[in-house]
């Protein structure tokens, strides 16, 4: 099958947009491309989106020029694609990701879109693609898929278990299947009662959490929530090993002036901008140590997860006190 000119990709949900984009890369390029991301939540699409788009590379590099809620895009910007989607180019893909909430009837693409014909075209020839996002219907698909990556094993009732208690949502559900990585013994098995670590899903925002954390005065607050239940600690500390050194790693690029290497919104990577200053080079590498601490002291015997969960905590906040 040849390669489309460019898709359209309709989902909700950032994660499982993440893998259409992922699987429509790998059965066409492999890794043998460059990844250029764009917003279109921003005021307009920048000049370098629209030089990247109508300039193939001197070397002939394969680029996909990758926009992000292209579904917030201006109508003067549909309508500028007009002429470079009229014709393919062989080494540059334009994807744009329709991201949207989904009415009762289904994906809808905005009426300054829906009426281009070149929008018309890539639905006759199939380059518009549509998920409606993790839906409990296919979450043990999600869950199997996860198995296979993490080359782990697990029982049809451990499938059935994990897939009714992941949040729908793609995001959320892979952060609660990396604590379950973190609890699989050396038998690389998930048991069905492992499916109690996935925290309820009104549970603690993390990206909430470290905001909360980096505002001045906010650690009462934080403390509040993590010791108002202890039940859930053993739920939590998992998913915030994982998140702290996330977090941490992209505080890094940043204040490395690697903004191009964080793959988030311009409003959420100035926050997380915001907090890394706050922090500083010395306060990143506290974060990291934190965690790999956490996670050891856990995993070691050494501290309770309830203990660790608190310890944790305890040194998040000291480290953007310090600030």
């Amino acid at each position: 099958m040849s390669r489309p000119g460019f898709n359209f990709m309709i989902c909700p949900d950032a994660e499982i947009l993440r893998r259409m984009v992922s699987e429509a890369l790998a059965e066409h390029w492999g890794d043998n491309y460059e990844r250029r991301v764009f917003w279109g939540d921003d005021e307009t699409l920048p000049p370098e989106f629209w030089a990247e788009l109508t300039t193939p590379s001197l070397l002939g590099t394969n680029k996909v020029l990758l926009v992000r809620r292209a579904n917030k895009l201006k109508a003067e910007d549909f309508a500028k694609l007009v002429r470079p989607l009229g014709s393919k180019s062989s080494t540059i893909w334009p994807i744009f990701c329709l991201e949207g909430e989904w009415s009762r009837k289904g994906p809808s693409a905005p009426a300054a879109l829906s009426r281009k014909k070149y929008y018309q075209v890539a639905q006759e020839r199939g380059w518009v693609r549509e998920n409606p996002g993790l839906t409990r219907k296919d979450a043990q698909g999600f869950v199997r898929t996860w198995l296979d990556r993490e080359g782990l094993k697990a029982s049809p009732e451990a499938v059935r278990t994990l897939a009714q208690a992941l949040p729908l949502d793609g995001s959320a559900a892979s952060l609660e299947l990396d604590k379950i990585a973190l609890a699989v013994g050396e038998d690389r098995t998930v048991a069905p009662e492992l499916a109690r670590l996935v925290a309820p899903h009104d549970d603690m925002d993390l990206f909430g959490f470290f905001e909360e954390l980096s505002r001045r005065g906010g650690s009462a607050q934080v403390w509040s929530q993590v010791l108002k239940d202890h039940s859930k600690s053993e739920s939590m500390i998992f998913g915030l090993v994982g998140y702290t050194a996330r977090q941490a790693r992209q505080y890094a690029l940043l204040l490395a002036g690697e903004q191009d290497k964080v793959k988030l919104p311009p409003f959420i990577k100035n926050k997380l901008m915001e907090q890394a200053r706050r922090l500083g080079p010395a306060g990143v590498v506290r974060l990291f140590e934190l965690s790999l601490e956490a996670e050891l002291a856990v995993k070691s015997g050494r501290l309770s997860q309830e203990q660790s969960l608190e310890t944790l905590v305890a040194g998040l906040a000291a480290a953007f006190s310090r600030s």
